[in-house]
């Protein structure tokens, strides 16, 4: 067993210099300021992250709705398969601002404007009386009262 009274390493500024800093490492300011695919892509998924929170957060309410006839584990497995593939295509979309084929806006747009018309329908069958695709009856002329005596 070793014991010491203090550890510490000494490193100097012109090696501390010399590591290179990756982009993950890099503060959000940075990634505002430069100009490469690469940073601009870091920059989106840190503007996605909060962005995605929300949109799983209003996901959540009409999803916790639960319909007897289809059982408990439906919305739970719905659920999961939205989450997987809203985080896969922000991957996506990242991979392609990085290769620069994606503008940083439009990509922004991509997933969480899909993401949230997808909640926008489920709330809108949620909130439907007559279901998501079924349209009202037609409006048919009043009863006539006592007509035909």
């Amino acid at each position: 067993m070793v014991e010491f009274e203090r550890l510490g390493r000494v490193i100097r500024p012109a090696i501390a210099r010399a590591i290179p800093v990756s982009r993950k490492a890099m503060p959000t300011e940075g990634l505002l300021l430069a100009d490469g695919d690469a940073e601009r892509a870091e920059l989106f998924w840190r503007v996605s992250v909060p962005i995605l929170a929300f949109v799983l957060t209003l996901l959540a309410i009409p999803l916790a709705h639960m319909n007897p006839r289809l059982g408990r584990t439906f919305n739970l497995f719905s659920a999961a398969f939205i989450y997987f593939s809203y985080t896969n295509c922000i991957n996506i979309v990242q991979s392609l601002i990085a290769q620069g084929k994606l503008d940083f806006w439009a990509g922004l747009l991509l997933p969480h404007g899909t993401a949230l018309l997808v909640v926008f329908v489920l709330f809108r069958h949620q909130l439907s009386v007559y279901g998501l695709f079924r349209r009202p009856p037609p409006a048919g002329p009043p009863a006539a009262q006592g007509a035909a005596a």
